[in-house]
């Protein structure tokens, strides 16, 4: 057109809109970013059918069969040209197994050929494998692209991914790495849907990634974080598919590294705060009551709820649901260093300042010591002095069997857990490292020592009655 008519030449937008105004439902324009536009001409079920009756009957068997084939894929063909695709964004998870997804001819005809009860897997995978191929360039098939992100996920092979594009089973290697650059822009560290009736826990640990390497080189030991939101928001959030440079990266995930300069005039310590509570000592008495109850009535239990039922029973009123996780940018510092946990209580600190919450993050053992002395020396007035630093409930398991293995060590406990375990497992025991196996011996132990008390003074009232 350009060539005849020059600069009065219709313009592409202009052109697309008289093209459908002209052709209605007969034609389908495909925009791709990047790309020249796809147009591509329907045919209707009537007219399909028209050509084929109108040839007549044939005399040979064989092109009669080939010819109904032939009439049956235009069908199959015109169908899935008519399914509406949006390549701006990625499918939704949702609809990976979705047989609304394969038009119905499509499912008609692999109903036909399967057999069994339980294919309807079967059928969404060839379905969708199917429409990827007739639509290569204007469709993104739900399932191939979540199966070649899954085995990108577990097995990160390139040449994995290509062998099963190249036989039409998954999405190219590159569309992953399109999709999960895609999937970290979208989903990034703000919180969708915030209220105040929201409560923000973050928790900081160590990362480590390629360790194994064989050279040493191009691994990873930073600090990773998340935040962990309840009630939770799980909403799917379309991920818009473009392609993401490393500026756009940064720009959600760039922390600035701080680096933390210790005051010199005192060492860290750590006091606690007294509980002050009402009727102090009837509320101890009723709970030394409990204990002595409970350590009389353990040896002769029944069989009693597990952890789940337990909470079951003793929880009451509305539970605020599952909390959703957000994954917050890693920082590439040794997580033992001093400055990646000052870094790491900035970060968290600025983010819950955002959503006006009291900054409250949980550490492991080590991790917990260093971000306590950091808050503990922080100018009043300042972001880190309000924010709440928590050890990891299973730390302060570790933390409390821990005290009593170095209290009780050399009284001969060693020796009666031996018993029931091995001779190695007992300094583990004793450290509070193995949890399980400690909170069962000690268990045993207290169970063992009640009995024997209950025993003595059974005994000597018996004898002081005759």
């Amino acid at each position: 057109m350009k060539n005849i008519c020059g600069e009065n030449a219709y313009g592409v937008q202009y052109t697309k809109q008289k093209l459908k105004e002209h052709f209605v439902d007969s034609v389908i324009i495909t925009d791709i970013n990047g790309k020249v536009d796809v147009v591509t001409f329907t045919r209707t079920a009537a007219s399909i059918l028209h050509d084929f009756y109108s040839q007549g009957k044939l005399d040979n068997a064989e092109a009669q069969k080939e010819t109904l084939l032939k009439t049956a894929a235009k069908l199959i063909q015109n169908d899935i040209k008519d399914v509406k695709s949006d390549k701006s964004v990625h499918p939704n998870p949702d609809d990976i197994a979705n047989k609304q997804f394969v038009p119905e001819s499509l499912l008609i005809f692999l109903r036909e050929i399967f057999s069994g009860k339980d294919s309807d897997v079967k059928l969404c995978s060839i379905g969708q494998a199917i429409m990827q191929a007739c639509r290569p360039r204007t469709i993104i098939a739900p399932l191939q692209l979540g199966l070649a992100v899954q085995l990108h996920h577990h097995f990160a092979s390139r040449y994995l991914i290509d062998v099963l594009n190249s036989l039409g089973f998954c999405v190219s290697y590159s569309e992953v790495q399109m999709f999960e650059s895609s999937a970290v822009f979208t989903n990034n560290t703000n919180i969708e849907n915030y209220h105040e009736d929201m409560f923000i826990q973050y928790v900081g640990d160590n990362v480590d990634h390629n360790l194994r390497t064989l050279d040493g080189h191009n691994t990873f030991h930073g600090m990773g974080m998340i935040a962990c939101v309840t009630p939770g928001n799980f909403s799917y959030k379309p991920v818009t598919r473009r392609r993401i440079t490393t500026e756009d990266l940064l720009s959600i995930g760039r922390i600035n590294k701080q680096y933390y300069t210790a005051p010199c005039n005192s060492k860290p310590s750590l006091k606690l705060s007294e509980i002050t509570l009402q009727n102090k000592t009837r509320i101890y008495d009723a709970y030394n009551k409990i204990s002595f109850l409970a350590q009389i009535t353990w040896p002769h239990r029944k069989p009693g709820p597990e952890w789940s039922g337990l909470m079951q029973m003793i929880s009451k009123g509305e539970h605020p649901g599952k909390s959703s996780v957000i994954l917050l940018p890693m920082i590439d510092m040794d997580p033992n260093d001093m400055s990646c946990v000052f870094t790491t209580l900035q970060y968290i600190s600025s983010h819950a300042y955002k959503y006006k919450q009291t900054a409250v993050v949980t550490f492991d053992q080590p991790l917990y010591w260093k971000a306590v002395t950091i808050v503990s020396k922080a100018n009043d007035g300042t972001l880190l002095k309000d924010m709440v630093v928590r050890l990891g409930g299973f730390h302060c398991i570790m933390s409390f069997l821990g005290c009593i293995g170095q209290l009780m060590s050399g009284t001969g406990l060693n020796e009666l857990f031996e018993t029931v375990y091995a001779p190695n497992t007992v300094p583990h025991i004793m450290s509070g490292k193995a949890v399980a196996r400690a909170v069962r011996g000690h268990s045993l132990v207290s169970t063992a020592l009640c009995i024997l008390l209950m025993r003595e003074e059974i005994i000597s009232s018996v004898k002081k009655t005759y």
